[in-house]
């Protein structure tokens, strides 16, 4: 499981930027369905690590409850989460100078 030191703006708020580190990408795509599509900014790839599914979706659900992971991830406990951001995810969110085709990172569902 990929992930990565983000931005977030609650709410879709700019000026309103809020520092995450070690952020799962399964955790970016729920802020995104959260807060909004543009809400997370800044994505830096990080590191990598292994972490079961189950146990990362118990850890999203006590962090931001079923009303909000049963929906963008779905009920049954056998569904994978999504592993990594795309490219496009990372590229949107950084400056150009910083792009690099070295960080092409698949989309996993």
């Amino acid at each position: 499981m990929r992930h990565y030191d983000i931005n977030i703006r609650p709410g879709g708020h700019q000026g309103t930027d809020v520092p995450m580190k070690g952020v799962s990408a399964a955790e970016v795509f729920l802020l995104r369905k959260i807060h909004g599509e543009d809400a997370v900014i800044k994505v830096q790839p990080r590191k990598t690590t292994k972490i079961p599914h189950a146990d990362l979706r118990d850890d999203l659900i006590a962090k931001y409850g079923e009303s909000k992971v049963i929906p963008v991830f779905g009920s049954a406990f056998d569904v994978r989460l999504p592993e990594k951001l795309s490219d496009q995810d990372i590229s949107a969110n950084l400056p150009v100078d910083q792009q690099s085709s070295d960080d092409v990172i698949e989309g996993a569902m």
